[in-house]
Parts: structure tokens; C-alpha cells; sequence
């Protein structure tokens, strides 16, 4: 019998590396995200720092407040628009999760075809060589047979 060959397997190897790609854009984007989550800590870490600079001298001075809450107002300014791009990150976090299953589904559709055609290929394959032992047995037996009468 011939080997086993899924008609097609480059369609399916095309999918699956389409998934991979899928795959490789989602991590790109909570790449993204965590680093616009550094940023945000960041902007908060410089706000406290600059809050401790000023609280901790013993008589602030009064462009130091000034300053600081010129900066306060800029760091809120600054972590909304963070807050902003983090909203729109999520979104295409949850986009492209659609797009990771959708190109997923497609794969293992495809792979379940294949792994369909291969267990009826063995069945074929299986009862093929059970006909051929069959056979090699019946004409054993009747050369057997042959030879015993002669």
C-alpha cells in the first residue's frame, strides 16, 4: 500500500505557522502593555521622590512647592494619557486573542481532517495486509497441498 499522504498538509502547515505568527503578535502587545505599566510606575515613583524631596527638608521653600505641585499636575496629566494607551492596549490584546483562536480553530480543523484521513488510512492499510496474509496463506496451503499429492 501507499504511504499515508494528507492532501492538505501545506495548508495546514501554512495555519499552524499562521497561528505561531498570531501567537507571536499577542506577546508583542502584553510586551506593550507591561512596559507601559513600567511607565506608569515610573511617573509614579518620580512624583513620591520628588513629594519626599520637598516634605523632607525641615522649611520647603516656596518655589519648591510651587514646582512640586506644577509637577503633581503634570504627572496626573501624564498618567492619564498612560491610562489612555493602556485602555487601547487591552483592546488589542483582546482583538488579537480573537485572532489567535480564530487562526487556532482554522489549524485544528484542518488537523483534525488529517488525523481523520490517517486512522481510515491505517483501517485501509490494516485490512489490506490482512487480505494479503490471507491470500499468502491460502496459496501456502495450496502448494502445500500440491507437493503432497504429488
Amino acid at each position: 500500500m501507499k504511504r499515508f499522504d494528507f492532501p492538505l498538509e501545506k495548508v495546514r502547515q501554512w495555519r499552524n505557522e499562521q497561528a505561531g505568527l498570531e501567537e507571536m503578535k499577542l506577546q508583542r502587545i502584553y510586551s506593550e502593555l507591561r512596559a507601559i505599566d513600567e511607565g506608569r510606575k515610573r511617573v509614579e515613583e518620580e512624583l513620591a521622590e520628588a513629594s519626599r524631596q520637598v516634605r523632607g527638608r525641615l522649611v520647603p521653600e516656596v518655589v519648591d512647592l510651587v514646582n512640586l505641585d506644577t509637577f503633581r499636575l503634570f504627572t496626573a496629566s501624564r498618567l492619564l494619557q498612560i491610562e489612555d494607551a493602556r485602555r487601547k492596549c487591552h483592546a488589542q490584546v483582546e482583538q488579537q486573542r480573537q485572532q489567535l483562536v480564530e487562526a487556532r480553530r482554522r489549524f485544528e480543523l484542518l488537523d483534525k481532517l488529517k488525523q481523520t484521513a490517517l486512522a481510515n488510512w491505517r483501517v485501509a492499510r490494516d485490512k489490506e495486509e490482512e487480505e494479503l496474509a490471507g491470500e499468502l496463506f491460502l496459496a501456502k496451503r495450496r502448494r502445500e497441498h500440491r507437493t503432497s499429492e504429488s
